[in-house]
């Protein structure tokens, strides 16, 4: 992960950002300070660029990215597919 102070879009921010993802951004935790990335995209990212398997990218990305810890601005990593987000609103 690498640090992008001074993003005009985030005025004086110290987010640390995951290298090319920067598609997958879906949000801007101001309070703290964080990116918000889908996690969704990130997979789909690794299988379109990568030819990876859905799996392969999973196992990939919880390895090498979503359960880093890189200091306070760590991204925070959510799931951002309807269908996951409806089952979570049912139960």
């Amino acid at each position: 992960m690498r640090s992008r102070e001074g993003l005009s879009f985030y005025k004086n921010s110290h987010v640390m950002m995951v290298d090319g993802y920067d598609d997958c951004i879906v949000g801007y935790d101001a309070e703290d300070d964080r990116l918000v990335y889908s996690k969704d995209k990130m997979i789909e990212h690794l299988c379109v660029t990568q030819q990876y398997s859905e799996i392969q990218a999973i196992e990939y990305l919880e390895f090498n990215v979503w359960f880093a810890y890189v200091g306070y601005h760590t991204p925070i990593f959510i799931w951002t597919e309807h269908d996951i987000i409806e089952e979570i609103k049912d139960k």
